[in-house]
């Protein structure tokens, strides 16, 4: 019987020391910034919007984002914009500043808090406040 509470002991012990990393989902946000700016780059596409209102229909947009720091915005097929960005840390997020100027087709690029992972993108220009936000995709082009 002694031998049996100790062999349990040591492999609890041994279970407890080869436990010394977390696993990281592969679709969780990140929130180092080195990583943000390197998964950003590439062609996300818009697949659901958070809004206050009524659920409406999902815009065939397009970001296409470049490594010299810009952002085709791509509706229906037809580049509808182009605007240089930079990502900022905040103390709760990422910030995508941008040069976008404020239309009726482009709340994507007006300066929202960014959440990225390998293959998600999350836009949130204000949902505290009842405005939209964003979830995207990536796609291969």
């Amino acid at each position: 019987m002694q031998n049996v509470r100790v062999l349990f002991f040591l492999f609890c012990l041994s279970s407890l020391l080869s436990c010394h990393q977390a696993v990281t989902p592969p679709d969780a946000y990140t929130t180092d910034l080195v990583q943000a700016k390197v998964w950003f780059p590439g062609h996300w596409r818009l697949t659901k919007m958070y809004t206050m209102g009524s659920g409406s229909a999902v815009p065939n947009v397009q970001l296409i984002v470049t490594d010299d720091q810009q952002i085709r915005l791509v509706r229906d097929g037809k580049q509808t914009d182009l605007v240089s960005y930079k990502i900022n840390e905040t103390p709760y997020d990422f910030q995508l500043k941008t040069t976008a100027q404020p239309r009726e087709d482009n709340w994507y690029l007006r300066d929202p808090s960014l959440r990225i992972a390998p293959n998600r993108l999350f836009l949130d220009t204000g949902m505290a406040g009842d405005l939209p936000g964003f979830l995207f995709e990536r796609i291969n082009p």
